[in-house]
């Protein structure tokens, strides 16, 4: 089983140039030892899950197609952080990873979705 969090983003449509990445978001790419793109005040990190192996009614899957997940950082005007995005798990990494984002004082304010593939 596994998990898909839906949580919407809403970023401008128009392309605009990358921009250099502020140092505390240059932190968050070493932490998660990935690399983002930050444009208009938005870092976006892609997280894909290459290591599931999902079957579709018998038919491997690859896991860009929807199986992978991405989060994004941006601050407020008032400079609170705000993060979003949507996490892929298998049934148990569920209960740590919400633990681990309510022990470190993330608010999750969307609920888990749970979708059985098979």
């Amino acid at each position: 089983m596994l998990l898909l969090s839906n949580v919407a983003l809403i970023l401008p449509a128009a392309s605009t140039p990358a921009q250099n990445i502020p140092s505390d978001y240059e932190e968050v790419l070493k932490t998660l030892d990935k690399k983002g793109d930050f444009k208009d005040g938005f870092l976006k990190v892609n997280i894909p899950r290459n290591d599931l192996k999902i079957t579709i009614q018998g038919f491997p899957t690859a896991t860009p197609f929807g199986f992978g997940g991405w989060i994004a950082f941006t601050k407020t005007a008032n400079g609170s952080e705000v993060m979003m995005g949507d996490l892929v798990l298998s049934q148990d990494e569920v209960n740590p990873v919400m633990s681990a984002l309510l022990d470190n004082g993330i608010d999750v304010t969307g609920p888990p979705q749970s979708f059985l593939l098979g």
